[in-house]
């Protein structure tokens, strides 16, 4: 499989949000063709058997976001301290463009102008300043007492209690692209004392593909919660509109992740947080029995999967380290 680039995963991103809003072939899945058609799992033994459960049930549990390996997972760590005036100067420019966007030449200067200017009052007086000498000083008035009526500050802070209270619905199920990662066997596969499940995809997963969404790793995030609530208070009453631009906010947040993560090879299934999902056809199990012959509870788990190899049919494969290539590789059970 060809590596895929950040511009080919926002690609998918971006037309499985559209599906999810309904303006997107609900059963068209034709841009996950460059995609794996195996992923993995990195599952330990737990006390309470849930990977050996999900396994043997063929399921895949919606983990809620505080549950993640990354604590800052879901979280709007934003400072809003001091950018009031920040807000108030991008609502004002919007205002104006919308305003006199396609009027006559004269509204031209107050677009332009407005361009130039760092903070609000800056920009109302260079604006007022050019609309004086065009006539228009009166509608530019209008519209700044109108923007300084607005408590700019609680409408953010409510804003961004309601992005956090929507995150907070939302789970992941986390998937790898590859089966011999030692930094995944280490963080997640309990130090090659759990396992991976191997899921083999094909066009018949809907529920699963419908769900399905790369992570993008990269420095920054290119969207910031303010600029979704410039647009929001721009459109005020058209309510779908707001759920699928918080949708839209909420998944891209999910599935961008900073470079220093990118060694998991990351693909999450996203859905109401607690819930589970049908999962692809389990394929594989692969294990490190290697210095576990006396551990009894690791053995006793092994008879687990062994049972439920029995129910299912899935293959079963053995881990060992190549010294040469320094990689792991794995042998039939």
């Amino acid at each position: 499989m060809a590596k895929l680039r950040n511009k080919d995963k926002n690609e998918i991103i971006n037309k499985q949000i559209s599906r999810l809003s309904g303006y997107h072939k609900a059963d068209d899945f034709s841009m996950l063709e460059h995609c794996p058609k195996k992923f993995y799992k990195y599952c330990r033994f737990d006390e309470e058997h849930h990977y050996l459960d999900a396994l043997e049930k063929q399921f895949l549990y919606l983990n809620p976001l505080n549950n993640m390996d990354d604590q800052f997972e879901g979280t709007l760590s934003i400072d809003i301290s001091g950018k009031e005036d920040y807000i108030k100067n991008k609502y004002f420019k919007k205002i104006i463009k919308k305003e006199f966007k396609n009027k006559d030449k004269e509204y031209e200067k107050l677009i332009k102008i407005s361009d130039d200017c760092e903070t609000y009052n800056e920009t109302v007086n260079k604006i007022i300043e050019i609309a004086r000498k065009e006539g228009k000083e009166e509608e530019i008035i209008k519209i700044q007492k109108k923007i300084d009526n607005i408590d700019f500050k609680k409408l953010l802070k409510e804003f961004l209690s309601l992005i956090f209270n929507n995150n907070k619905k939302f789970g992941a199920s986390s998937l790898c692209e590859v089966n011999n990662s030692q930094i995944m066997w280490q963080m997640y596969g309990d130090n090659y004392k759990g396992f991976i499940v191997e899921y083999s995809v094909d066009k018949n997963d809907t529920a699963f593909l419908k769900r399905l969404f790369p992570v993008v790793y990269k420095e920054n995030r290119s969207f910031n919660p303010i600029e979704l609530f410039l647009k929001i208070l721009l459109k005020p009453s058209e309510d779908d509109y707001h759920k699928q631009l918080i949708r839209k906010f909420i998944i891209k947040s999910l599935v961008t992740k900073n470079k220093e993560w990118k060694i998991q090879k990351e693909w999450r299934v996203i859905e109401k947080a607690g819930d589970t999902i049908e999962s692809p056809k389990i394929t594989g199990v692969y294990l490190c029995t290697k210095g576990k012959e006396n551990d009894k509870e690791y053995q006793k788990n092994l008879s687990e999967v062994l049972r439920i190899q029995e129910k299912l049919g899935f293959n079963i494969y053995d881990c060992y380290f190549d010294y040469e290539e320094t990689k792991l590789k794995y042998n039939a059970f």
